[in-house]
């Protein structure tokens, strides 16, 4: 796309929009390096306007901290109360067709909505994989969907014993928490925002999924001892090093992590998306919202529908390949858009030709509490990694969680 288009874009925004071409400088919050590169390529098109961005490790800290907040937030975990009750409607971004309803993930779109308004629109999502070596002998690693018990059974017929300790195991759900995590979410946990903010819930699908992980270390690995013991054995290199060396059969990814390694990785393996029913689409996906103090809202709106557009994503797709970029897709991860997604993202990435989820395919998550990340990170998966190895000696998921909140004053 040329720069000329790019800039006509911009324009019959405007219009659309029904305001003049807004001016100024926009101040963006994001925690996403691209968007540094994305407002450079808006910034050239206009002589009017200046796009700004700012780098925020925590969004959500730092917003419900701001004396005077930016004019647009783009990152992870904003689809919480805390965020989204700060956030100014942008349901006239598509009611007035800047924006399609239908161009979006319909379960990504309503993620944004809060009473009944759209507050935050869908920028780009990551997904789970499970990777394996192309030339391995396992023919169940080539599906386009693995199930859990599916993993389970191939990584099992992997498995060698040599004496009293393996000397191959296909694949343990301990050797990588987010695969804790991804677990007991594609068996229904269903982690959600209370009324009050905080966790909620459903804690039989929980516990039935810690026993179904106990069962796989147990039954699957033969003992938690050995399983343990071959982690301590052959864990000091990296999972990747371990299997290329065929040492292990299977390592958890995420597609982002998968494209950003360089072409001769990624041409050795292969990948399978995990899912129980739908593929479910990991919590840190991305939004982007104005706040309602923004003291620039109408530069905002013209950056954020310029970003939404799927010509301009195209270019930026073709900008970070001509440029030998390591980032994956737009902004880390897949396009909010679906058709972009489906019909130019294997033109960029040759391994998603036959391998691109369809909508149908894909559960997007609940609105999170704030601090979710960091409650993941230190409660879920620390607790779920201490029920399966039998070290679970401070209770149950409700007390470890309540001291978690109690610590951090929440």
């Amino acid at each position: 796309m040329t720069a000329r288009l790019v800039t006509l874009i911009v324009c019959a925004s405007a219009i659309v929009l029904g305001c003049s071409r807004p001016g100024g400088v926009v101040t963006v919050w994001t925690d996403s390096s691209e968007i540094v590169a994305y407002s450079e390529v808006f910034n050239a098109t206009r002589s009017d306007i200046k796009v700004v961005v700012r780098h925020r490790s925590d969004l959500v800290a730092s917003l419900r901290n701001a004396i005077t907040p930016p004019d647009l937030i783009i990152g992870s975990y904003l689809a919480t109360s805390t965020v989204m009750s700060q956030m100014s409607a942008t349901d006239q971004l598509i009611s007035r067709s800047a924006l399609s309803r239908e161009d979006f993930y319909p379960e990504f779109l309503a993620l944004g909505k809060w009473n009944d308004r759209q507050v935050l629109l869908p920028v780009s999502f990551d997904l789970p994989m499970i990777v394996s070596l192309s030339d391995g002998s396992l023919n169940r690693t080539t599906a386009f969907i693995v199930s859990a018990d599916e993993l389970r059974d191939a990584a099992a017929d992997f498995n060698v014993l040599s004496g009293n300790r393996f000397t191959h195991v296909g694949f343990s759900p301990r050797w990588d928490g987010r695969f804790l995590a991804l677990f007991v979410r594609m068996s229904g946990a269903g982690f959600r925002e209370g009324a009050d903010g905080t966790p909620e819930w459903d804690h039989d699908r929980l516990i039935a999924a810690t026993d179904r992980l106990s069962d796989w270390i147990v039954e699957a690995n033969r003992s938690r001892a050995l399983d343990a013991a071959f982690s301590e054995r052959y864990l000091y290199d990296p999972l990747r090093v371990l299997l290329d060396r065929g040492r292990i059969a299977f390592v958890y990814k995420t597609a982002s992590e998968y494209f950003e390694q360089n072409d001769l990785q990624r041409r050795t393996t292969r990948f399978s998306w995990p899912a129980e029913n739908r593929i479910p689409v990991p919590d840190s996906v991305r939004m982007a919202g104005i706040p309602d103090r923004a003291a620039n809202r109408a530069g905002a709106e013209q950056f954020v529908v310029w970003l939404l557009n799927a010509d301009v994503q195209k270019n930026l797709l073709e900008r970070a390949r001509e440029r030998r970029m390591r980032s994956f897709g737009i902004a880390g991860g897949f396009s909010a858009l679906i058709q972009l997604n489906e019909d130019w993202f294997p033109n960029f990435y040759p391994e998603l030709l036959g391998m691109m989820p369809q909508e149908s395919e894909l559960s997007f998550p609940n609105r999170l509490p704030r601090n979710w990340s960091a409650i993941v990170d230190e409660v879920v998966i620390p607790w779920v990694d201490d029920v399966v190895t039998g070290k679970n000696g401070d209770g149950s998921f409700d007390e470890r969680l309540k001291t978690w909140l109690l610590r951090h004053g929440e």
